[in-house]
């Protein structure tokens, strides 16, 4: 509860400050691209022209197509199974979820997320902006804009000549955004094998007056071991979420670099240890770069994957607005159609995260 008021505290003074800082220079907030919408969007655009693209893009267009339809059956996969699995039917780890920032995501998490996102995005939009440029459909400006604390991109094309070129055209266009992110996530995947550990956790934040408060372990420390076992997130649960007491001796890797055992008794009825954590980084890693910049670079890379994986899927999926959504409305005519299949999926995805079903 303490995160979510702090949360809103630092979302209010944000957006207070930058309402009064519009309202007494807005001339220099506008010559320099930015306007302020509704009190809590603000977006930078600035004129674009490609100029000089790159003629082997040209070539990728079935690339593109084919990671595009690749994120779209992952899509629809990921929410069969996701709605088996609050029905009961499936495991629960394939139950999908919504990430909510500042609510269910907070502290350095959420800083890994932003920008995760600010880099998925760009590189969406970027991608989209080559390819209609290369396909002869010119580029009019790109941006990006926050919304309350949610950074996005987007990229204005000549909507009149995009509306007569081809069929094929359209939809490479609208392909190379979702594809761009799916290409991304499958260059971060070996990264992601190389950088983070699913056997170690790092310690982003301590809850205070928490067993970890109580017995020092450091923020910014690495969980090596619990009781001699590899310390992976189910392991922590295992050994904390019983109501039992239980002896506990925790190997660490402090920022320091220092390898430390804490050894303490967790009472019975206390279920948690009192700290935030994510995957840590491979100790080789922390031994290489220092084991706080190894905790940041790893929660870099594994929110860059996820994030690009997911704006893959979500974009691919027609959902009105998304790039899937788009394409459907450009390759089928009967508009009537169009709107059924995109609500279809709108339901599927609403059952695949909704909580009432499990």
């Amino acid at each position: 509860m303490d995160g979510i008021v702090s949360f809103l505290v630092f979302l209010t003074t944000f957006w207070l400050a930058i309402n009064i800082l519009y309202r007494y220079f807005r001339g220099i907030f506008e010559s320099h691209g930015f306007r302020l919408y509704y009190g809590l969007v603000l977006v930078y655009r600035r004129g674009f022209s490609l100029t000089r693209v790159p003629a082997a893009l040209k070539k990728t267009t079935l690339v593109w197509l084919a990671l595009f339809l690749y994120s779209l059956a992952v899509f629809y996969y990921a929410m069969y199974l996701s709605i088996l699995s609050r029905l009961g039917v499936a495991e629960s780890s394939a139950r999908a979820s919504l990430v909510v920032p500042g609510i269910n995501l907070t502290g350095l998490p959420l800083v890994y997320f932003i920008a995760a996102v600010v880099v998925a995005a760009s590189i969406h939009e970027l991608l989209h902006a080559l390819t209609a440029a290369v396909n002869g459909v010119p580029v009019k400006g790109l941006g990006f804009a926050i919304v309350g604390l949610v950074p996005l991109a987007f990229t204005e094309i000549d909507e009149d000549l995009f509306r007569k070129a081809s069929l094929r055209v359209r939809s490479v266009i609208l392909a190379a955004g979702p594809a761009s992110n799916i290409a991304l996530a499958f260059i971060l995947l070996p990264l992601l094998s190389l950088i983070v550990s699913p056997a170690t956790l790092a310690v982003v934040d301590v809850v205070p007056g928490s067993l970890a408060d109580r017995y020092d372990v450091p923020q910014g420390s690495i969980i090596v071991l619990i009781n001699g076992k590899p310390a992976s997130l189910g392991e922590l649960r295992r050994v904390f979420e019983t109501n039992t007491t239980v002896n506990v001796t925790l190997t660490l890797l402090t920022p320091s670099g220092i390898i430390k055992n804490i050894s303490f008794i967790k009472p019975g009825n206390v279920s948690k240890l009192g700290v935030y954590v994510i995957n840590g980084p491979r100790p080789y890693i922390a031994h290489m770069i220092g084991v706080v910049p190894a905790i940041h670079l790893a929660g870099f890379i594994e929110y860059s994957f996820l994030v690009n994986y997911s704006l893959a899927l979500i974009n691919a999926a027609p959902l009105f607005i998304t790039d899937g959504g788009r394409i459907v409305y450009e390759s089928i005519r009967r508009r009537k159609i169009s709107h059924m299949i995109n609500t279809a999926t709108l339901a599927i995805t609403v059952l695949a995260l909704t909580p009432l079903l499990g």
